[in-house]
């Protein structure tokens, strides 16, 4: 008698204990900041009318002081225009490119 008390203790025990838990594994995208440092590439260069390669931009105040006349003068102020714009591209394109 003392052998089926102990199996219907065991059996009541066995029967309130809880089921094995269901492991799922789930995937959460947080974001995360990242440093962003584009390449830029060389800054703007440009030639002149000898051919010679500058860096630079070609309407600063040393270039235009040494122009020679009123024409050679809007011609770099019309180049350094053109090539602020054309970085000013680059540059938006690099920081879109970060967001």
């Amino acid at each position: 008698m003392r052998y089926v008390a102990i199996f219907a203790a065991a059996l009541v025990l066995a029967g309130c204990a809880a089921p094995e838990p269901i492991i799922k594994t789930q995937v959460v995208n947080v974001a995360v900041a990242v440093h962003c440092m584009p390449d830029l590439g060389p800054g703007p260069s440009w030639k002149d009318d000898s051919g010679a390669v500058h860096q630079g931009y070609p309407d600063t105040a040393e270039n235009l002081e040494k122009a020679p006349n009123i024409f050679v003068r809007v011609k770099y102020l019309l180049a350094g225009r053109a090539l602020r714009i054309q970085q000013e591209k680059v540059l938006t394109a690099a920081v879109e490119g970060c967001e």
